[in-house]
């Protein structure tokens, strides 16, 4: 499971740094909910494994874009 930090705010206007493993982010903001904080800011941990990003690992020629989307433009 992913390893997300965040920025919180308690009831008491003090902020609160940490870390929580969640699947996702939308299940961290819900975590955070559940203990009273309101986040400011939340994001994935460096190094952790990102299941909401992918990245090509090389780059898409522009001929092979052009291409596929003349395709799809004739279906």
């Amino acid at each position: 499971m992913p390893q997300f930090t965040y920025v919180a705010r308690t009831a008491s206007c003090q902020d609160v740094t940490g870390s929580i493993t969640a699947g996702s982010k939308r299940e961290t903001l819900l975590a955070l909910a559940e203990r009273s904080l309101y986040p400011l800011h939340v994001e994935a941990a460096r190094g952790s494994l990102s299941l909401g990003r992918w990245r090509p690992r090389r780059r898409i020629k522009p001929q092979a874009v052009a291409t596929n989307l003349a395709q799809l433009a004739d279906l």
